[in-house]
């Protein structure tokens, strides 16, 4: 049974095969990855894990704002 909401199926559809997306989204993976090792060389323990899908969302809207999108 599929559970997802149909506008999920959508963009599952619209960027299936997106390999830039799949690259960024890989990209951004890394870098969550070595902020937290710099967080734990500077304080001894690891942050709060963040939601990384969460975090490219932030990252996208950010760069449209900076860009005047």
């Amino acid at each position: 049974m599929n559970t997802r909401l149909p506008e999920y199926n959508d963009f599952l559809e619209l960027f299936a095969g997106n390999n830039q997306l799949i690259e960024l989204i890989k990209w951004c993976f890394l870098d969550e990855e070595e902020q937290r090792e710099e967080f734990y060389r500077q304080h001894g323990h690891y942050p709060e894990k963040r939601d990384l899908l969460w975090k490219l969302k932030r990252d996208l809207v950010q760069v449209k704002n900076e860009i005047g999108g």
